[in-house]
């Protein structure tokens, strides 16, 4: 191929700035995927602009810059989804549109990752689980060091891999939940029905695990004015359903969140994992963005407000007893607190005069001074 077909596939640009494109635009998704986060393309841009210490290298008014970004995209999916085993553009979205672009659905439909049929929004969800799993691993900063992580990652021709995507066979501990009822359990790397200690697929224990949360859910969304942690959300999961599983919540039980919320979604029912908050901040996570982009809302900047309005609508629906004015949105005690800490004028201090030891006026200059 020559040199000038070449640089009309890379859209005018040359090889070594394409190739550094695809090079910078690699780590910066994988931070998004490791903090669980998505981006959008406009971000995307900012902050290739700011790691190649130039001008922002896409002008989106352009056809064909939008076409550039798509192909970047395609070629970071290209070179690692045979180590990640997932599509890692799909953490890059619209920015007023809780949806990917189209050359995310055509590249997976051409590889046949995207099976005839599947819904995009569940396909994309799948996606977003396995870089998720992939990079908690570990939790590494692929922007400070760029190691591979050694979980057993997703195999494309193993589908049992993709239902237990928490087997970890690295020779590293598993980290235990100390907040778990079940603390022996049989030498199986998943879930186990603590009945007779037979090993199920995460797939079927995750179901259980939904009916179980969604119950739960729903008896805190009948008590005005409660919610629930994680942590004790997932201890009451695994007490209640008789499965076991080792690993420590976080690892686990947003996945379950998802299903409920899906549930929800699809039977017009509130958004119960609004009632689901860290045990620390009483803050809800950023696991609450894809409830909301299953309901098809915008992400607002500050998830706390919204959470609130939702979770006076599961009050309202579930029949829990409200106030005389009908209820209102509350925002979490701690994140209550912590907000009007930082409202409250730090106190002023006195000034006084060096000579007559006295309180000086508004004015700041005292009255028995020449």
């Amino acid at each position: 191929m020559s040199a000038r077909s070449e640089s009309i596939v890379k859209f005018d640009r040359n090889d070594a700035l394409w190739d550094e494109l695809v090079a910078h635009t690699i780590p910066i998704l994988e931070r998004v995927a490791a903090n669980e986060k998505l981006t959008d393309y406009t971000s995307l841009n900012l902050e290739l602009a700011r790691v190649m210490g130039g001008g922002v290298p896409f002008d989106f008014a352009l056809d064909r810059d939008r076409a550039a970004v798509g192909a970047v995209l395609g070629q970071v999916v290209e070179q690692t989804h045979g180590r990640i085993g997932a599509m890692l553009s799909a953490v890059v979205k619209y920015m007023n549109d809780n949806d990917l672009g189209p050359g995310f659905y055509r590249l997976a439909e051409s590889r046949q990752w995207l099976l005839r049929g599947e819904e995009h929004l569940e396909f994309w969800s799948k996606q977003l689980d396995r870089l998720y799993d992939y990079y908690a691993a570990d939790r590494y900063d692929p922007l400070r060091d760029g190691r591979p992580s050694r979980r057993r990652h997703f195999s494309e021709t193993d589908p049992e891999d993709a239902e237990r995507p928490f087997d970890d066979d690295s020779d590293e501990p598993t980290e235990v939940d100390a907040d778990a009822p079940i603390e022996t359990g049989p030498n199986v790397p998943g879930p186990w029905r603590v009945s007779d200690g037979t090993p199920i697929a995460f797939s079927e224990a995750k179901e259980a695990w939904a009916q179980v949360a969604y119950d739960v859910l729903v008896a805190t969304a009948r008590r005005y004015g409660d919610y629930i942690t994680y942590s004790e959300l997932a201890r009451r999961v695994l007490s209640e359903s008789g499965i076991g599983y080792r690993p420590h919540q976080r690892n686990w039980i947003g996945k379950v969140l998802g299903v409920v919320a899906k549930r929800c979604v699809t039977s017009g029912e509130p958004p119960l994992s609004a009632l689901c908050v860290s045990s620390d901040t009483e803050r809800v996570g950023v696991g609450y963005e894809y409830v909301l982009s299953l309901m098809g809302l915008p992400i607002p900047e500050d998830l706390q407000p919204h959470a609130a309005e939702s979770r006076l609508e599961c009050y309202r629906f579930y029949g829990a007893e409200l106030p005389p004015d009908g209820g209102r949105p509350t925002l979490t005690r701690k994140v209550a607190a912590a907000r009007n800490k930082v409202r409250q004028p730090a106190p002023t201090t006195a000034a006084f005069c060096p000579i007559h030891h006295i309180q000086l006026p508004a004015s700041g200059r005292c009255d028995y001074c020449d």
